[in-house]
């Protein structure tokens, strides 16, 4: 990590909001381009920041990595035994590429996104997924590499029906929530395996 990248890096160690931190990254031009209203949970300044883009209304969440390139060309030439005699002296390229996430997208933790990938609008990429390939506007995503599940419009109305928990019981405080909360939580989710 050369000291530019290092210096940012510690710079978003030390900011506490995830908001705070997409308008570090905004401010101080390290990513190509950072819409308005984003939020950036990460705290490590990829590989080539300059070739990634995010478009409004991105949510970044925790962990998530971005690689705009691949270390393949460290492990291949003269010193790979495996590699046939004709490709030994070959010089192996790195291979790089950019990555454009869209507006109104929503990244879960720990998702990886590839090299020359584009997520398109309206998206929402759920926890842990990979990233490989584009990403059409309107859709939700997981899996390995992940695939599209629904359409956003599905996915919202799923959500507006299925209710986690009853209204009268969201007494969220700070990055708690309520004893009554906490208690009706555990008693759904005891009895949703019991069903099982």
């Amino acid at each position: 990590m050369d000291r530019i990248r290092l210096w940012h890096t510690l710079r978003l160690c030390s900011i506490r909001g995830a908001n705070e931190r997409a308008e570090y990254l905004k401010k101080h031009h390290v990513l190509k381009s950072v819409g308005r209203h984003c939020s950036f949970m990460p705290r490590k300044v990829p590989l080539y920041p300059n070739l990634i883009k995010l478009g409004d209304y991105v949510n970044i969440s925790s962990n998530v990595s971005f690689f705009t390139h691949d270390g393949v060309h460290n492990v291949l030439g003269k010193q790979n035994e495996v590699l046939p005699k004709e490709l030994k002296d070959h010089k192996f390229d790195e291979s790089i590429g950019c990555i454009e996430i869209g507006n109104h997208v929503f990244i879960a933790a720990n998702v990886a996104i590839g090299y020359n990938t584009k997520i398109g609008d309206n998206v929402v990429v759920t926890a842990g997924s990979v990233i490989t390939n584009d990403i059409p506007s309107n859709s939700v995503v997981r899996g390995n590499p992940a695939k599209v599940i629904c359409t956003l419009t599905q996915y919202l109305a799923m959500k507006a029906v299925k209710k986690t928990y009853p209204a009268e019981l969201d007494h969220r405080i700070g990055q708690y929530v309520s004893k009554e909360l906490e208690d009706w939580l555990w008693e759904e989710f005891n009895k949703s395996r019991e069903k099982k």
